[in-house]
């Protein structure tokens, strides 16, 4: 009896949350305003500092507090922000948005064209206009209502090329061998031609190249301790983007926890551990100790 009253009761509790997420969801839409043209659809994602982690390891995410802001490395335009808990891994700082539009980084990237000069230029249009799609989604699930949001200023005003553009322009900034550019370019959610499924099957010759060289830019910067790229590593591994590889998604989720000084995120993370076979359970160790020596001792 006890048994059936808490399987019932978690299924309640299931449901109630399931109401309250459509209820927030329908909210958020009834606030967002139509937005313009250039912009086209795709789903949510993540913010570029804040990865997410697929299925069962998502709660082994590393953490997210930040200490001082150091100074920019000679091959990025955002600054390294040192990991706080004493962990020797490290963040890109986070983009300014604030006071910048689409429509006016449009017209000054063009005029100048991509260099080392401007990569931060690139870096904000390219965050910029995620946010945009993400807008403009939005918008065309509320069926065109037209209402106030904090975005709209900055996305309006774009050619209609904006989204190419920005493909483009962060194309060359990570190929110009900016770190932050590509950390961005390989996490999938800036570049539009990745947004749908429509536009990856126009594209299929793109996603043969992009692939290999997104994952060469992943694996230099857990190399060198950027903890995100180790998460968003662990996440492909773990979903099989890159191939379906278990022990090699925790030993990138373990090589980040412990780069990030996140210890407490352990526990859970050595539960998936013994999900493993005896022998990936070794190999799983191996590869966390060799990512975390190679980054981070």
């Amino acid at each position: 009896m006890t048994r059936r009253l808490l399987v019932l009761t978690t299924i309640a509790v299931v449901c109630m949350a399931w109401l309250v997420h459509i209820v927030l969801e329908r909210s958020e839409r009834a606030a967002i305003s139509k937005a313009a043209e250039p912009w086209t659809e795709r789903r949510p994602v993540a913010t570029v500092d804040e990865p997410k982690v697929s299925g069962s390891l998502a709660t082994a995410s590393a953490s997210p507090e930040r200490s001082k802001v150091a100074a920019p490395q000679p091959n990025a335009a955002l600054a390294r922000v040192p990991v706080q808990n004493g962990g020797k891994g490290w963040r890109f700082e986070r983009l300014p948005l604030n006071g910048v539009s689409a429509a006016s980084l449009y017209d000054r990237i063009s005029e100048s064209g991509v260099s080392t000069a401007n990569i931060r230029d690139v870096l904000v249009f390219a965050e910029l206009s995620k946010r945009c799609r993400e807008q403009a989604r939005r918008a065309r699930v509320n069926d065109g209502q037209r209402a106030d949001f904090d975005l709209v200023d900055e996305c309006t005003g774009a050619p209609s090329d904006a989204s190419a553009k920005s493909d483009e322009w962060l194309t060359q900034a990570a190929e110009l061998g900016d770190s932050a550019a590509r950390y961005m370019y390989a996490n999938l959610e800036h570049l539009s031609w990745v947004g749908t499924p429509t536009e990856i099957y126009k594209n299929p010759e793109r996603l043969i190249e992009y692939k290999p060289k997104s994952l060469s830019y992943l694996k230099a910067l857990s190399m060198d301790g950027h903890v995100d790229s180790m998460m968003r590593l662990s996440n492909m591994y773990f979903g099989g983007v890159y191939g379906d590889d278990q022990a090699l998604s925790w030993a990138y989720a373990n090589a980040a926890m412990r780069a990030s000084g996140n210890h407490s995120a352990m526990v859970a993370l050595n539960s998936q551990l013994a999900k493993l076979s005896p022998e990936e359970q070794t190999r799983a160790r191996q590869e966390a100790d060799r990512i975390f020596s190679a980054c981070c001792r």
